[in-house]
């Protein structure tokens, strides 16, 4: 019988996702808001750059005129003494024919013609003779632009500083600001009529960047729950390129851990059913016999053999907590691991004395871990349990934590010992040593490695200086800021 997922599990995520909001979205957004934030100051910028070239087109030509103007200036003596003629006419503009307002000023600073409420500048603040000072003013309640030259006729016979002029001019900068308008017309206009295409621009080329995680999704979508081949990255873009490596790497483990677990359940399974299948042989020669020693004989079997499946069960569980990549239950923390391997240690002299077997202890002075108590307590517990079931009546185990230089459990004994050609298989799930008689079902190391695997720690399995028994050395790293 196939079972199916509910229709809505995959729906449901989806819509979690648009409430968490759209990256293209997002990025249109980005791309698009700056655009709108910068505008203002590009206006700015226009109106400026267009007022500047407004004002150097009517400077240019004001001065041309003004140039001219004094040119055609000339001194003529009369009777009533000397006098300026001049041509106010060439200052007519030839483009709406205005004739700007003017004044003409002796070297003094005396006003020989013109307009006399026109503003002049000091002297000291003119230019060299020929250059045009150019200025923006208020005059009669508007904005104009005031031009002051100061020149020198041609030569007579009259004293130098009475040929030296100074021509002022006054033009309404009216003319001015209507080609600014004009200029920023003729730029803004046409870039806020592009403004829509540029967007629809954008909008295009996000969907086509987007495309490969389209495609990407649309790949996922139809995977089989089962499928866990990685996932090719030819066709990726760059940026796609490491969120594909990431996650065909949790694929890789993903898968990983299913071949692990299908074993483990595979030899969990095996495992059980040599005790049960003993169990029940022995359930059923007691129910078949009438004589009270073979019931007692067969029931103590039964007992033995519950004892075992016991143990062995909470071997699997065990082996099942420590393999966990986090220790919900109970948070990593920094603890003393010498009381911890103490107490177990201690939990372990029952069995140890009944094998007639001498356990020692020795620890100096706390000795300080980060991690789990619980799985250290089972590292301990397993390293002793392995020493007292391979080392014989009559035998020794030690047990030692040292903290310099860096936090080690050493567990020697003087048992049968270990093969080197064995010493990386112990480790391994259900491995037991070649011709051992110890009773066990092989899990108390892998369950050992594991825990360590958890504590970034290292498990080393050595010969001891006699040359006879095992010498277990885990090392663990010292807590941050207890070094």
């Amino acid at each position: 019988m196939t079972v199916e997922a509910p229709k809505h599990s995959v729906a449901e995520p989806q819509a979690a996702n648009s409430a968490r909001g759209s990256l293209f979205g997002e990025m249109l957004d980005w791309m698009v808001a700056p655009f709108f934030l910068i505008s203002p100051l590009i206006v700015v910028l226009i109106f400026l750059i267009s007022g500047a070239l407004a004002n150097d087109v009517f400077d240019t030509n004001l001065a041309s005129r003004m140039r001219a103007f004094a040119e055609q200036a000339r001194w003529e003596t009369t009777k009533n003494g000397l006098h300026l003629v001049a041509a106010p006419g060439i200052l007519q503009d030839d483009i709406d024919g205005d004739t700007p307002l003017y004044r003409i000023d002796s070297a003094k600073g005396e006003l020989i013609v013109g307009e006399p409420a026109l503003p002049t500048l000091p002297a000291d603040a003119l230019q060299k003779i020929g250059t045009v000072t150019f200025r923006t003013i208020h005059f009669r309640e508007s904005s104009a632009r005031i031009a002051t030259l100061r020149y020198a006729p041609k030569p007579s016979q009259h004293q130098a500083d009475a040929q030296t002029i100074i021509v002022t001019v006054v033009e309404s900068t009216d003319k001015r600001a209507a080609l600014t308008r004009e200029m920023m017309k003729g730029i803004l206009i046409p870039q806020l009529l592009l403004v829509p295409l540029m967007v629809f621009l954008m909008w295009v080329g996000l969907k086509r960047g987007a495309a490969p995680l389209a495609r990407l999704s649309a790949k996922l979508v139809a995977r089989e729950a089962t499928d866990r081949r990685p996932l090719t990255v030819t066709d990726a873009p760059e940026e796609v390129a490491p969120l594909i490596n990431a996650f065909n790497d949790l694929l890789a483990r993903a898968a990983h851990e299913g071949a692990a677990q299908k074993r483990f359940i595979a030899n969990a399974a095996h495992q059980l059913r040599t005790p049960l299948a003993g169990i029940k042989m022995q359930a059923e020669l007691a129910l078949r016999n009438s004589g009270t020693s073979q019931k007692t004989e067969a029931l103590t079997k039964i007992a033995d053999g519950t004892v075992r499946t016991s143990r062995l069960i909470n071997q699997l569980l065990a082996l099942a907590r420590a393999e966990a990549a986090t220790h919900a239950l109970q948070p990593a923390e920094t603890l003393d691991f010498a009381d911890i391997a103490r107490a177990a240690t201690q939990a372990a002299y029952p069995r140890a004395s009944a094998k007639q077997i001498e356990l020692g202890f020795d620890a100096v002075g706390p000795v300080m871990v980060y991690g789990h108590a619980d799985l250290l307590r089972e590292l301990v517990n397993n390293l002793v349990e392995n020493a007292i079931a391979y080392t014989p009546a009559h035998g020794h185990i030690s047990v030692r934590v040292l903290s310099h230089p860096v936090p080690t459990l050493l567990v020697e004994d003087d048992g049968v010992g270990i093969a080197e050609a064995e010493r990386e298989l112990v480790f391994e799930r259900f491995y037991r040593v070649i011709g051992g008689q110890a009773p066990g079902s092989g899990l108390g190391l892998a369950i050992v490695k594991e825990i360590v695997i958890q504590h970034q720690a290292s498990v080393a399995l050595t010969t001891p200086a006699s040359g006879i028994g095992s010498v277990f050395r885990v090392i663990f790293a010292r807590p941050s800021g207890l070094d």
